[in-house]
């Protein structure tokens, strides 16, 4: 039994980490991506008071 027991909580640790590791890869590619949405915001945002400046 304790052995079975050391075999699942093993198991459950490796899915522990593809998870993180997945959540890991995405959080990075939405902030990877993040700056440039903002710069492109900014322009944005920057034109408009230019015309009128």
């Amino acid at each position: 039994i304790q052995k079975l027991e050391n075999q699942m909580i093993e198991e459950a640790r490796m899915l522990l980490k593809q998870e993180t590791q997945k959540s890991v890869k995405a959080y990075n590619a939405m902030m990877g991506h993040q700056p440039q949405r903002l710069k492109h915001g900014l322009k944005n945002f920057n034109n408009p008071l230019s015309k009128e400046g």
